[in-house]
């Protein structure tokens, strides 16, 4: 296995440890592999970010809303690394509960953009969304961002 190929195992297995965290209910992992850096972007499934305070606290939220987690399945479709940004392109099937309605499996396509910072490699953009006849996990997740006025 070459350098580049071995980073981007290390990577998708820290994403994916801090995406299975998030579900459990623990945002830390998930804030801990974002960067403190503008910009920073989050176009997620069920709401939206701009800037590191605000990715944060949806971070916060979205780990808030999950109630049971029972699994969940990365499909690598793409990954590469470039100098000092790296991506990752994934089909994301997860199995869990919503707010406390009964667990259901739903699968987001996601792309994670990383840029190397102090020598760490740091998320910066993620843009998920439903893959079709996932859209139900999407609108349970989202319905209370749109009843708080966030989005």
């Amino acid at each position: 296995m070459d350098d580049k190929a071995e980073l981007i195992e290390a990577l998708v297995a820290r994403m994916k440890a801090a995406d299975d965290a998030l579900h459990y209910g623990d945002a830390g992992p998930r804030k801990a592999l974002w960067s403190a850096r503008e910009p920073v972007t989050v176009f997620g499934a069920a709401m939206s970010a701009t800037g590191p305070a605000q990715a944060q606290a949806t971070f916060d939220w979205v780990a808030s809303r999950f109630t049971g987690f029972e699994s969940a399945g990365w499909e690598i479709l793409s990954a590469g690394v470039s100098g000092d940004l790296a991506y990752v392109v994934a089909i994301e099937h997860t199995t869990g509960s919503i707010g406390g309605a009964p667990a259901e499996s739903y699968s987001l396509r996601a792309t994670t953009i990383l840029r190397r910072e102090d020598g760490q490699w740091r998320a910066f953009h993620r843009h998920a969304d439903p893959v079709e006849g996932s859209e139900s996990a999407r609108d349970r997740l989202g319905g209370a961002a749109e009843s708080t006025g966030a989005r």
